[in-house]
């Protein structure tokens, strides 16, 4: 038969404080799980935003902060680095 927990003998004193360290772990473990959870969906959804953002070339993200003097002196610079590499060697 079953009959409720008083907490008077020492039986259950011990049955409630397991009780009670029981549902605490429960309750943080699901609380952990659930933090786990949103932090995957917040990097997915960057990763998501990401990958749907107009492409840019490493260049323009070079040149994007400079002067427009600099930006056409950058340019040019390039271009005779790019001649050079394709010049046969002597």
């Amino acid at each position: 038969m079953w009959h409720k927990n008083n907490g008077k003998s020492e039986t259950e004193i011990m049955q409630n404080r397991f009780t009670a360290y029981l549902a605490t772990a429960v309750q943080r473990r699901r609380n952990d799980y659930i933090q786990q959870l949103d932090r995957r969906r917040q990097i997915e959804s960057l990763t998501e935003d990401f990958l749907f953002m107009p492409e840019c070339s490493i260049e323009q993200d070079m040149f994007l902060g400079l002067p427009i003097l600099m930006q056409l002196e950058d340019s040019v610079l390039l271009q005779a680095l790019k001649e050079l590499s394709c010049s046969p060697a002597n």
